[in-house]
């Protein structure tokens, strides 16, 4: 090791210096005579130096034993719930019906991220999803259809508007009709898909749009939204009773896609 012990000892400090690094800080004994020989300096730094790798040895040791396996596992929340990061400090907070999906396993607890922010959470938090699921975003305006995790459609959507919201929850298709009527008491509408889920709540498509037949005529025209409705504003005011409108391809499209059972997560 070449050292400039002078200049060392200078930085070290001339009373009694605390040496700060990862490892535990140490000091070094007060000196006031320059005529101290070098060696008795580089013996000092170098024993301080070889305690704190040591130390630092020993942290590094002590986290790799923690027993782990990797996972890749997607989930919604059961209840609020916080993150912790590993000293177990609450990092933040994530409401009910939030989505994440867990890397590691911990036994009791998995290593997860949720709205972009990684941390620990307890198991007994989480509802695990697999298979075909849909994650429909009520703040984004917009749905996923995940196939084992991964994402295989997306589309914007319309939701419930502020005073007949949407319901936030986690849910499975219960009945699925093509080329009906939604009936109320205020309305009677024609769509070409509708996916329950939720009492009378389901995906549907709701762009206005024209069928024709095999010669070009027309068969119907129905729907009632622009395509730039869609993944916006819109709902705030002009929304649904609490349906997800989808553009007509994307609901043709889901239909294709979805079954009865297949879980849908309605979060904010």
């Amino acid at each position: 090791m070449n050292i400039n012990l002078k200049k060392a000892a200078l930085l070290l400090g001339t009373t009694s210096v605390v040496l700060v690094g990862c490892g535990k800080a140490k000091k070094i004994d007060e000196y006031s005579d320059d005529s101290l020989k070098d060696s008795e300096y580089e013996q000092k730094v170098i024993t301080i130096e070889k305690e704190i790798l040591e130390n630092n040895k020993e942290q590094v040791i002590e986290k790799e034993v923690k027993e782990y396996k990797d996972v890749d596992i997607s989930f919604y929340l059961r209840n609020d719930s916080n993150i912790y990061d590993e000293d177990g400090n609450i990092i933040t907070s994530e409401k009910q019906y939030q989505y994440g999906f867990a890397t590691r396993d911990y036994g009791d607890k998995y290593l997860a991220v949720i709205n972009d922010t990684a941390g620990y959470i307890d198991k007994s938090n989480i509802a695990e999803l697999s298979g075909t699921y849909v994650v429909a975003d009520i703040t984004d305006q917009k749905l996923d259809i995940y196939e084992d995790d991964k994402i295989v459609m997306s589309s914007p959507i319309v939701s419930g508007k502020d005073k007949t919201p949407s319901t936030i929850g986690a849910f499975e298709i219960y009945d699925i009709t093509r080329n009906r009527y939604l009936i109320g008491d205020t309305y009677r509408t024609w769509v070409d898909v509708m996916m329950k889920y939720n009492g009378g709540e389901g995906l549907h498509d709701a762009e206005y749009h024209t069928d024709y037949d095999e010669n070009g005529n027309i068969i119907k025209q129905h729907g009632w939204r622009n395509l730039e409705d869609f993944g916006g504003e819109t709902y705030h005011e002009k929304g649904s009773l609490g349906c997800l409108n989808m553009p007509h391809d994307k609901a043709l499209e889901a239909f294709d896609i979805l079954d009865y059972g297949d879980k849908v997560l309605v979060k904010e």
